[in-house]
């Protein structure tokens, strides 16, 4: 049985893109100052899931199948696209503000503003929209 940091090289280096494959998953080791064997390990530190998570989306850009990342990063493919479209998500989450089980979409027009708000009071918008309503519900 071959050892597990050469069977993630054998991975890295086999394929057409092998390059390019190359080059992402180097710049995602420099840049986290991660070894081979934790990025394809079995570790769920946060630093180690965010390196995956961006050597994913980098070798989505390049246009990598959600089923041959996983297959390169040693992961299975519904993880690569949690990892990739959790971005989008979130962002789409953010439209909405839930109060007691309802949920309330936010106009695009106040969102940005909205999200300024969060940031300079160091609060979320989730936060900001449910005040405003406990303000409004109190002044009634």
């Amino acid at each position: 049985m071959m050892p597990f940091a050469e069977l993630a090289a054998e991975t890295i280096t086999s394929g057409p893109c092998r390059d390019i494959t190359r080059q992402i998953i180097g710049a995602v080791l420099e840049k986290y100052r991660v070894e081979p064997v934790e990025l394809f390990g079995y570790s769920r530190e946060g630093h180690l899931v965010a390196a995956r998570r961006e050597a994913a989306r980098r070798l989505k850009k390049q246009g990598y199948s959600i089923t041959r990342i996983g297959r390169i990063l040693h992961r299975d493919h519904s993880t690569i696209s949690n990892y990739i479209y959790e971005s989008i998500r979130k962002a789409k989450r953010e439209r909405y503000v839930g109060k007691r089980g309802c949920m309330v979409e936010i106009n695009p027009q106040y969102l940005e503003g909205l999200r300024r708000l969060a940031a300079l009071s160091e609060t979320t918008i989730k936060a900001i929209v449910n005040q405003a309503i406990s303000d409004t519900l109190e002044a009634a």
